[in-house]
């Protein structure tokens, strides 16, 4: 059986969201996956607190910063909260999915 070949891999994780417009920030934070979507060479998978982000480049890691903060100000928002983790591994590839199944698999042991 021939085995899936991984590219490497960026795994990033990105929480944003504005401050100061009330409890609910559910409408701004829609906008800006919105605008993650539109980024072409990356992998996106949305959590209830974050959005991982896999791509093969800084550069694309980095667009998608800039278009949801975009999306964000052109909601309205007038002040931005962000937080980015970023696992950038060159010895081997890697994939979001790998490390989740490498840590339920040790858990599962």
């Amino acid at each position: 059986m021939a085995r899936e070949r991984k590219t490497p891999t960026l795994i990033a994780s990105l929480s944003i969201f504005p401050l100061g417009v009330g409890t609910s920030v559910g409408d701004f934070v829609s906008k800006a996956y919105s605008a993650l979507k539109q980024v072409n060479g990356i992998a996106i998978e949305p959590t209830a607190m974050s959005t991982i982000i896999e791509a093969n480049s800084l550069d694309k890691i980095w667009e998608t910063v800039r278009r949801t903060h975009q999306a964000m100000l052109d909601a309205g928002a007038q002040r931005i909260y962000m937080v980015l983790t970023l696992d950038d591994r060159r010895d081997k590839p890697r994939t979001a999915k790998d490390k989740v199944t490498k840590m339920t698999g040790a858990a599962a042991a």
